[in-house]
């Protein structure tokens, strides 16, 4: 994420930096706060990179708690069907199935 971010701004020990898109969207698609549906479905209007996104998934599926990737499915499945072409939907609902999968006995 720190790598994705641009930097905006640059004053003596002042450093502003700005999320890319992709990870607003992650971050974004994890939560149901008013207007963060509309906010995905914009960000997603502008083409992200969808790869680094599917990526950053599956570098936090690996890393314990992988959970939140069911989230972030559903709301990404939520885009899809008002419209929104997600070309990593099928990608992820593997994510998804591994992780229930994996809590089975």
């Amino acid at each position: 994420m720190q790598q994705r971010a641009e930097t905006i701004y640059e004053y003596d020990m002042l450093t502003v930096h700005i999320c890319s898109n992709e990870d607003i969207l992650l971050f974004k698609s994890m939560t149901e706060r008013e207007g963060d549906i509309d906010d995905c479905i914009e960000i997603a209007k502008t083409t992200p990179d969808w790869t680094i996104i599917i990526d950053e998934l599956k570098a936090q599926a690996s890393s314990g708690e992988q959970v939140w990737i069911t989230w972030v499915a559903e709301r990404l499945d939520l885009l899809a069907e008002k419209g929104v072409y997600i070309p990593i939907l099928k990608e992820l609902h593997k994510l998804v199935d591994d992780y229930y999968d994996s809590l089975r006995p």
